[in-house]
């Protein structure tokens, strides 16, 4: 497969066009310039409930912050473009790899976010 300067070797068209599906939904990630973001636990509350509220499928438990310091902080990294929310086509969303940073990495989940930054998500 090549195209925009590059080359990917593949075995066969279908693994050829999931390759490209997936650059294009890089693309357009890229296109809001979402970018990894830390943030406080407080507005990790803040994102989870906006994803809790648009009714997308990966958020996490509605007390998760039980279980974590105040001052725990957690990177925010885009993994990919999704079209679903309850097994339905819907609006493009950005799903979100979540890792704990501080003071330690007891958790890594996925989280649905509108596609905003996030910092302007928070504001």
């Amino acid at each position: 497969m090549t195209g925009k300067g590059e080359l990917h070797p593949v075995n066969s068209r279908q693994e050829g066009e999931k390759i490209i599906h997936q650059m294009k939904e890089m693309l357009e990630i890229k296109k809001f310039n979402i970018l990894p973001v830390n943030v406080s636990l407080d507005e990790l509350i803040q994102l989870n409930n906006m994803s809790i509220e648009n009714g997308f499928n990966r958020n996490l438990i509605d007390d998760f912050h039980l279980n974590f310091d105040q001052d725990s902080t957690f990177i925010i990294r885009p993994i990919l473009t999704h079209h679903h929310k309850q097994g339905l086509r819907c609006e493009p969303h950005i799903r979100y790899l979540v890792t704990q940073l501080f003071p330690n990495r007891e958790l890594q989940s996925v989280l649905d976010l509108p596609n905003r930054e996030i910092g302007k998500m928070l504001r």
